[in-house]
């Protein structure tokens, strides 16, 4: 369980993901918003990341496995397809 948690967590481009995610709370608190406004803008933020990372993923995956992307679980084979699609789905209703 711990293993797939990390894979989709590399599947999910976290590097930009938490990029963007601090980026738009900073902008948040420099427009003045309050704390749960903060919050809520970040979680906003951080799930639709989630899912365009997870969902590149997905979508890429017959193109990156026949270029052997090493750098992308669902090409290692490492992670389903089916899951990468189910976080993605997940995150973007969430």
């Amino acid at each position: 369980m711990i293993r797939r948690l990390r894979l989709l967590a590399l599947s999910s481009h976290p590097g930009p993901t938490a990029t963007v995610t601090v980026l738009a709370a900073v902008l948040a608190v420099a427009l003045g918003f309050e704390p749960g406004r903060v919050a809520a803008v970040a979680l906003a933020v951080l799930l639709g990341q989630l899912s365009i990372g997870l969902s590149n993923d997905w979508i890429d995956a017959e193109r990156d496995r026949s270029v052997a992307r090493a750098d992308k679980p669902v090409a290692r084979g490492e992670v389903t397809v089916g899951l990468v699609r189910a976080a993605a789905l997940v995150t973007v209703v969430a």
